[in-house]
């Protein structure tokens, strides 16, 4: 079992993606998820940046170390929704709470809208999605969709 890691720290990426990245890239990639890949290629286009109002990337570290990275975007199929997107936790880092860290911060960010937020949820992570308030919602590009905070 790893150990637990430190203090967690979470930044917001605006200018260039993190130190490491490269790694954790590489990583993801060694276990299939391309979506980090997806992430590099639209960072570097520019064809995502997450600069629209509400959206935000956020690197999260574990004792100095990238431990994971998510966004949340302008939902592409419903206007008035935000989606995560390219979350990644290293698996190292995984089961210490960091994910869970990185997702409520990401959810806390979008200042001023109210609208509900929807995942895309790997296969193997709905629990993680599920006991942070989403509800499995197979459609329009998402699997599960979390309530905004009003019709809770």
């Amino acid at each position: 079992m790893a150990p637990s890691p430190g203090a967690v720290r979470l930044d917001r990426v605006i200018e260039a993606l993190p130190a490491g990245f490269e790694t954790m890239r590489a990583e993801a990639l060694a276990e299939g998820y391309r979506f980090l890949e997806r992430l590099a290629a639209d960072w570097e286009s520019g064809a995502l940046r997450f600069t629209k109002a509400g959206e935000v990337l956020l690197a999260a570290y574990s004792d100095g170390v990238l431990a994971g990275i998510g966004g949340v975007t302008v939902d592409p199929v419903i206007p008035e929704a935000l989606r995560m997107r390219r979350f990644y936790i290293r698996e190292r880092f995984r089961r210490h709470g960091i994910g869970q860290q990185l997702a409520l911060a990401l959810l806390a960010q979008p200042v001023g809208r109210d609208g509900p937020v929807t995942v895309n949820a790997v296969a193997g992570s709905a629990p993680f999605w599920e006991a942070l308030g989403f509800t499995r919602d197979a459609r329009a590009g998402h699997t599960h969709l979390r309530p905004s905070i009003a019709d809770k």
